[in-house]
């Protein structure tokens, strides 16, 4: 059978996919629409009930954040999205879309947003690098829907953090497994170039984590670059700092978490771990400066 090839550009990386895939989509979309107009909308699954396979049921569940996962060693190449998922249980999974299925999804994806996913494959979570500690990854394959639903009566939450102390922390250092969240003080920002509108590629940070000890933070390429943004926007002085998907390891002989592709980052009361731990602060008189050395902020 000869099919019709609908070519699209993502970045420097071209590829192509299968009108007809699209065309399946959109009449999935559609029965799902009717199936929930006339009151005939199947339960949804929630990620505990996943077996390995092909799934031809329907999950529901908030894209929470998703990203681009690249291959550095091949001049940066574009793999696919890689997407954190969180279900009705507050269970979360990762979630993978290749880059040559990017094109069917790419206009409706949205961090945020709740959505019915429905036939996809189930397989084993990554042993290296992992957003979340379900054994199981969703893959998008050319059958799979992803339909935008409305939120109303669906209480998913908006945000899931893996919080660990320092001796978690050191623990697993240069592992490269499991990537954990970091909240602590921002005691320290450390960058020659900070203050003269160029935009970094890495930032070091000072932080006082929860449980105690200052580390080095070390932010790279677009984390770093947000980072910087955030702060020249902050109106205070930000004291509250949090990291997600961290990777721990040894920089020069340092300890320090290092950011990666799918590290997202939080101030005072940008969520609520962060604004619990602030109020706790100032509660104990711990809001004052932990060293002489002050935050610097452009």
């Amino acid at each position: 059978m000869k099919f019709l090839l609908e070519w699209f550009t993502i970045g420097k990386h071209v590829t192509s996919t299968m009108v007809f895939s699209r065309f399946y989509i959109e009449k999935e979309r559609e029965i799902l629409k009717r199936e929930k107009r006339y009151g005939r909308f199947a339960t949804s699954l929630v990620f505990d009930d996943l077996r390995k396979g092909f799934n031809k049921n329907e999950v529901l569940a908030r894209v929470v954040h998703f990203w681009e996962a690249r291959n550095i060693n091949k001049g940066d190449l574009l793999l696919g999205f890689e997407l954190f998922l969180i279900d009705q249980k507050g269970t979360t999974i990762h979630a993978f879309i290749p880059a040559n299925r990017i094109g069917c999804y790419e206009e409706d994806l949205k961090a945020g947003v709740i959505y019915k996913i429905k036939n996809f494959l189930v397989i084993n979570n990554k042993t290296s690098y992992k957003v979340t500690s379900h054994k199981f990854l969703i893959q998008f394959t050319h059958h799979t829907v992803l339909a935008p639903t409305d939120h109303a009566g669906h209480n998913i939450e908006r945000q899931n953090v893996r919080i660990r102390s320092y001796a978690e922390f050191n623990e697993a250092v240069n592992k490269n497994e499991d990537l954990y969240d970091a909240l602590g003080k921002l005691v320290l920002v450390s960058n020659e170039n900070f203050n003269n509108g160029v935009t970094n590629k890495r930032i070091d940070i000072h932080l006082q984590l929860k449980d105690g000890p200052i580390v080095r933070v070390t932010l790279w390429g677009n984390v770093a670059a947000n980072f910087q943004k955030k702060l020249m926007e902050s109106v205070d002085k930000p004291m509250v700092f949090l990291a997600t998907t961290m990777n721990p390891r040894t920089f020069r002989d340092v300890f320090c978490l290092s950011s990666t592709s799918s590290t997202r980052i939080f101030f005072d009361n940008d969520i609520e771990p962060n604004t619990g731990y602030l109020t706790w602060l100032r509660e104990n008189g711990k809001d004052s400066e932990v060293t002489t050395s002050e935050v610097t902020k452009p």
